[in-house]
Protein backbone atom coordinates (compact mmCIF):
# COMPACT_ATOMS: atom_id res chain seq x y z
CA UNK A 1 0.00 0.00 0.00
CA UNK A 2 2.05 2.78 -0.92
CA UNK A 3 1.11 6.05 -0.17
CA UNK A 4 -0.48 5.00 2.91
CA UNK A 5 0.75 5.96 6.31
CA UNK A 6 0.81 3.73 9.51
CA UNK A 7 0.00 6.33 12.43
CA UNK A 8 0.84 3.47 14.94
CA UNK A 9 -2.44 1.99 14.87
CA UNK A 10 -3.27 -1.92 13.90
CA UNK A 11 -5.84 -4.14 13.62
CA UNK A 12 -6.04 -7.07 16.11
CA UNK A 13 -8.07 -9.31 16.14
CA UNK A 14 -11.10 -9.33 18.61
CA UNK A 15 -10.48 -10.72 22.13
CA UNK A 16 -14.04 -11.18 23.30
CA UNK A 17 -15.41 -14.70 24.76
CA UNK A 18 -17.84 -16.44 22.04
CA UNK A 19 -20.26 -17.81 25.35
CA UNK A 20 -22.92 -19.46 22.56
CA UNK A 21 -20.27 -21.76 21.23
CA UNK A 22 -17.94 -22.41 24.30
CA UNK A 23 -17.60 -25.52 26.09
CA UNK A 24 -18.73 -24.96 29.31
CA UNK A 25 -19.04 -28.90 30.58
CA UNK A 26 -16.36 -28.63 33.10
CA UNK A 27 -18.25 -25.97 34.97
CA UNK A 28 -21.60 -27.83 34.52
CA UNK A 29 -19.94 -31.39 35.82
CA UNK A 30 -18.71 -28.78 38.84
CA UNK A 31 -22.20 -27.10 39.34
CA UNK A 32 -23.75 -30.75 39.51
CA UNK A 33 -21.11 -32.24 42.36
CA UNK A 34 -20.66 -29.10 44.25
CA UNK A 35 -23.87 -27.25 44.07
CA UNK A 36 -23.02 -23.94 46.12
CA UNK A 37 -20.24 -23.38 43.57
CA UNK A 38 -22.83 -20.94 41.67
CA UNK A 39 -23.13 -19.06 44.30
CA UNK A 40 -19.51 -17.55 44.06
CA UNK A 41 -19.57 -13.83 44.03
CA UNK A 42 -16.11 -13.39 42.95
CA UNK A 43 -15.58 -11.25 46.57
CA UNK A 44 -11.59 -12.74 46.21
CA UNK A 45 -11.50 -13.68 49.84
CA UNK A 46 -10.41 -17.07 49.23
CA UNK A 47 -7.05 -15.80 47.09
CA UNK A 48 -6.44 -12.94 49.46
CA UNK A 49 -6.26 -15.84 52.44
CA UNK A 50 -4.40 -18.64 50.71
CA UNK A 51 -0.73 -19.42 51.89
CA UNK A 52 -0.32 -21.38 48.38
CA UNK A 53 -1.23 -18.37 46.13
CA UNK A 54 1.24 -16.06 48.11
CA UNK A 55 3.77 -18.03 47.77
CA UNK A 56 3.29 -20.14 44.44
CA UNK A 57 1.11 -17.86 42.31
CA UNK A 58 -1.89 -20.02 42.27
CA UNK A 59 -4.98 -17.77 42.44
CA UNK A 60 -8.21 -20.07 43.26
CA UNK A 61 -10.62 -17.08 42.56
CA UNK A 62 -9.13 -16.66 38.54
CA UNK A 63 -9.35 -20.14 37.97
CA UNK A 64 -13.02 -20.33 39.31
CA UNK A 65 -13.44 -17.65 36.77
CA UNK A 66 -11.61 -19.21 33.84
CA UNK A 67 -13.90 -22.50 34.60
CA UNK A 68 -16.84 -20.49 34.04
CA UNK A 69 -16.18 -18.51 31.44
CA UNK A 70 -14.94 -21.98 29.42
CA UNK A 71 -11.37 -20.21 28.66
CA UNK A 72 -8.36 -22.76 28.76
CA UNK A 73 -7.42 -24.42 32.27
CA UNK A 74 -5.13 -26.87 31.27
CA UNK A 75 -2.51 -24.44 28.75
CA UNK A 76 -2.57 -22.11 31.63
CA UNK A 77 -0.12 -24.54 33.82
CA UNK A 78 -3.02 -24.30 36.71
CA UNK A 79 -3.68 -28.09 37.11
CA UNK A 80 0.13 -28.07 38.37
CA UNK A 81 -0.41 -25.20 40.24
CA UNK A 82 -3.84 -26.98 42.05
CA UNK A 83 -1.36 -29.50 43.15
CA UNK A 84 0.18 -27.16 45.42
CA UNK A 85 -2.70 -26.36 47.06
CA UNK A 86 -2.61 -27.08 50.57
CA UNK A 87 -5.85 -27.92 51.36
CA UNK A 88 -5.89 -26.00 54.48
CA UNK A 89 -9.13 -24.70 54.36
CA UNK A 90 -8.42 -21.27 55.01
CA UNK A 91 -10.17 -20.02 51.94
CA UNK A 92 -13.35 -22.35 53.34
CA UNK A 93 -13.59 -20.15 56.53
CA UNK A 94 -13.56 -16.81 54.95
CA UNK A 95 -15.72 -17.47 52.11
CA UNK A 96 -19.36 -15.59 52.80
CA UNK A 97 -20.88 -17.70 50.28
CA UNK A 98 -19.69 -20.74 52.51
CA UNK A 99 -18.58 -22.57 49.46
CA UNK A 100 -16.46 -25.98 50.52
CA UNK A 101 -13.58 -24.77 48.47
CA UNK A 102 -11.52 -27.52 49.52
CA UNK A 103 -14.14 -30.27 48.45
CA UNK A 104 -14.19 -28.21 45.11
CA UNK A 105 -10.43 -28.06 44.76
CA UNK A 106 -10.16 -31.67 44.90
CA UNK A 107 -12.80 -32.07 42.42
CA UNK A 108 -11.25 -29.67 40.09
CA UNK A 109 -7.78 -31.49 40.79
CA UNK A 110 -9.75 -34.93 39.46
CA UNK A 111 -11.97 -33.02 36.59
CA UNK A 112 -8.78 -31.23 35.17
CA UNK A 113 -6.96 -34.54 35.03
CA UNK A 114 -9.78 -36.12 32.97
CA UNK A 115 -10.24 -33.59 30.92
CA UNK A 116 -6.27 -33.09 30.60
CA UNK A 117 -6.45 -36.78 28.85
CA UNK A 118 -9.89 -36.41 26.98
CA UNK A 119 -9.04 -32.17 25.49
CA UNK A 120 -6.22 -32.39 22.87
CA UNK A 121 -3.60 -29.69 23.57
CA UNK A 122 -4.04 -26.65 21.71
Amino acid sequence: MAGKKNFGFERHAGRQIDLDHADNSLATELAEVVSAWSACISCGSCAATCPAGQNVGFNFRRLHYKIKLSLEVETDNYPSLLTSCLLCGKCQLVCPRGIPTRYLSIQIMQKTKHYAEVIPPV
